[in-house]
């Protein structure tokens, strides 16, 4: 749950923020993830989806989600 994985047909995986760019390059619309890529902000966005990934759950339940874990949840129903 720490961060999201891909894996290419010949089984080459992937992780974070490459991820969305393959998938976005994968349906025509890889320039909407092509900043994400350049040099002065890889760095930058690589970050904040870590630390997105890391607090998504409670971001989640934040904006109104409620969480499901082991026959108990936990939020707005």
């Amino acid at each position: 749950m720490g961060e999201i994985h891909g894996v290419y047909p010949d089984g080459q995986i992937i992780k974070g923020v490459d991820v969305f760019v393959a998938t976005y390059q994968a349906v025509g619309l890889g320039c909407i993830f092509a900043p994400t890529r350049w040099p002065v902000l890889k760095t930058l966005f690589d970050t904040l989806y870590l630390l997105f990934a890391r607090y998504r759950l409670r971001l989640g339940l934040l904006f109104g989600t409620s969480s499901c874990r082991v026959n108990k949840c936990i939020g707005k129903n």
